[in-house]
C-alpha cells in the first residue's frame, strides 16, 4: 500500500516595496528674496526594500506663516528609484508677496500617490524660512 505524503505548507514571501522619503532640502539663495526666483532643491530616496517602478511629483505649497495663506505653487517630479537610490529634484519658484515675514513651505512627494510604498505618511516635510525684502 502506498505511504500518503503531507503537501507542504506555502510559506509568505514578504513583498519587497518602495518608501520614499524625503531626506534633504536645501534652498539656493538661503534666504530666499523677495520677487526673485530661488530654486529648492529636494532629495528623494527609496528606503524601502524594493524598487519604485515608477516616478513621481514634488508639490510645493508656499505659505504666509502669520496666516496660511497660499502665495504661490508649483510641481517638480523625480524618476523611478531603486533600493537606497536617491536623487535630487531641482524645483524653481518665485514668491513675491509678504518680505520680511516668515513663510511656510509645504513640500510633499509622491503628492499623487503613484508609487506603491509601505509607508505613505513620511512623503512630506516643512521648511519655515523668512523672505528677504530685496525688490518687493
Amino acid at each position: 500500500t502506498p505511504i500518503p505524503t503531507n503537501t507542504p505548507v506555502p510559506t509568505n514571501t514578504p513583498t519587497a516595496v518602495a518608501n520614499l522619503i524625503i531626506s534633504k532640502v536645501e534652498l539656493d539663495p538661503n534666504p530666499p528674496q523677495c520677487n526673485e526666483t530661488f530654486i529648492i532643491y529636494v532629495t528623494v530616496q527609496n528606503k524601502g526594500t524594493g524598487a519604485s517602478t515608477v516616478g513621481g511629483s514634488i508639490s510645493v505649497v508656499d505659505t504666509r506663516t502669520a496666516d496660511g495663506s497660499t502665495t504661490e505653487s508649483t510641481v517638480g517630479a523625480f524618476p523611478p528609484l531603486e533600493v537606497d537610490q536617491s536623487t535630487v529634484g531641482v524645483i524653481p519658484i518665485t514668491v513675491s508677496t509678504f518680505h520680511s515675514e516668515n513663510h511656510s513651505l509645504q513640500i510633499r512627494i509622491d503628492s499623487n500617490n503613484t508609487v506603491n510604498e509601505t509607508n505613505e505618511s513620511d512623503n512630506s516635510i516643512t521648511v519655515v524660512y523668512e523672505l528677504e525684502q530685496a525688490d518687493c
